[in-house]
């Protein structure tokens, strides 16, 4: 049975913004199971949908020692997404039963005496603060050779097209467990191959959906005036494309002092670009980036979602794809 918490066990604060366990927090006494109602299958995002019954069953809450709480049909009310010390997503489901709140559900163990940050724009939108980047074992080219992105440092010498080797100067970690990718599928890694459109199953470089792709070739010059132009990993998928994480997984997102295009594995892709408006919803990160650094233009000239879905429609239609440009 999975692991709740009483109403009572969390604690808000609204000038920080973010939950903790209470300071007497006692698992023996603010810490509930949850059996029946059909809930430990599903997520949000599934054709329940929010504030519907999980399913016909009854769910039955009973304290740790057995005692029965509360039964009835459990209705997610809010569900909310919170950040780990180390970067990693929380989930955590408010539920109710007969309107009555009965607990709180989290994705996983919640640590007394840390605060959580909201992150409730993971939800909605285009998901996680930083959510441009690279998944664990991508080989990133360095000064040194390839390293692998989540071996890197500030301050490592990296390849870049165009600019030579830069100094790194800030890692975003993003942890996503297999809770949140099941709700948002559109967050799921996409697999890039050289010279190839994104194929789920190659066996390659991983890469978060955000994450764009240096493109060239006829198609681009002919339809879009360019010799090159980036695009979102996840239009060029398409849907239902994404790669399988059984796991769940962290995104690590590069940061350079200008947006820089670089090379992961045998394909060009671009670093975090960073905008006023990406800087303040980093800004709520536990180590968010560097002050001063903005970037007030793109690396390349970068292709939107219709734009790219052309090309990717093109490619499936005439059997060809545009041409990633040579590593």
């Amino acid at each position: 049975m999975p692991l709740a918490y009483a109403p009572d066990a969390l604690r808000y604060d609204s000038d920080s913004d973010t939950f903790g366990l209470r300071p007497d927090f006692d698992p023996r006494h603010h810490c509930l199971d949850i059996e029946g109602g059909g809930m430990l299958g599903h997520s949000a995002g599934d054709a329940a949908g929010w504030g519907d019954p999980f399913d016909p069953d009854i769910a039955q809450i009973r304290s740790l020692d057995g005692t029965p709480l509360h039964a009835g049909h459990a209705l997610v009310t809010r569900r909310m997404m919170l950040a780990g010390p180390d970067g990693e997503c929380i989930l955590l489901d408010l539920l109710e039963i007969d309107h009555r709140p009965v607990c709180s559900l989290p994705s996983e163990r919640l640590t007394p005496g840390i605060r959580y940050r909201v992150r409730d724009d993971a939800l909605h939108g285009d998901g996680p603060p930083g959510l441009a980047g690279f998944g664990p074992g991508t080989p990133i080219a360095t000064a040194d050779g390839d390293i692998p992105v989540e071996c890197l440092a500030p301050g490592d010498q990296i390849m870049t097209r165009g600019h030579g080797l830069q100094p790194l100067r800030w890692i975003g970690r993003t942890r996503l467990d297999q809770r949140l990718l099941s709700m948002r599928p559109d967050l799921k890694p996409v697999t890039l191959t050289p010279d190839r459109a994104p194929r789920a199953s190659a066996p390659s470089v991983l890469v978060a959906p955000a994450t764009r792709v240096l493109l060239a070739g006829a198609a681009v010059s002919l339809h879009f005036g360019f010799d090159a132009a980036l695009a979102r990993a996840g239009d060029l998928a398409g849907p239902g494309s994404m790669a399988a994480t059984p796991s769940g997984l962290t995104y690590f997102t590069l940061l350079f002092d200008s947006h820089v295009i670089l090379r992961a594995g045998d394909v060009w892709c671009d670093s975090l670009c960073l905008d006023s408006g990406t800087a303040a919803r980093l800004s709520r990160m536990d180590a968010p980036p560097p002050q001063g650094i903005r970037h007030a233009r793109s690396a390349a000239p970068c292709l939107a979602d219709w734009e790219t879905g052309l090309l990717r429609n093109l490619r499936d239609r005439a059997g060809a794809q545009p041409r990633r440009t040579a590593a």
